[in-house]
């Protein structure tokens, strides 16, 4: 059925990243030549030291790194999903994966 009016679009998900400060964007993360990445590593940690990878997605993220910082774990990479489903993502995962070097 096609309508000539456009319908509202209603987002289905937690709202507390809307109060985040962690989870906002600058405006240069929205500059002309810049692109959504469905994948993030995670810039706190050297690679050098990680021996483990949590992959994870959404407020998840910010629970994780702030138990990290209570724990003191310096060898824990937490990398974002921020698309779940994607045949290119799987690419944008393994360069992450192996740009640290898990020696266990």
């Amino acid at each position: 059925m096609i309508r000539n009016f456009r319908k509202p679009l209603v987002v289905v998900a937690p709202k507390i990243l809307l109060r985040l400060p962690e989870a906002t964007s600058t405006l240069e993360d929205m500059a002309p030549g810049t692109a959504f990445l469905p994948v993030l590593a995670d810039p706190s940690v050297s690679p050098g030291k990680v021996t483990k990878v949590v992959f994870c997605s959404g407020k998840h993220y910010y629970t994780l790194v702030k138990e990290r910082e209570n724990l003191k774990l310096q060898n824990v990479a937490i990398i974002r999903l921020e698309v779940i489903i994607n045949l290119v993502m799987s690419f944008d995962i393994l360069v992450i994966i192996f740009g640290y070097r898990l020696l266990d």
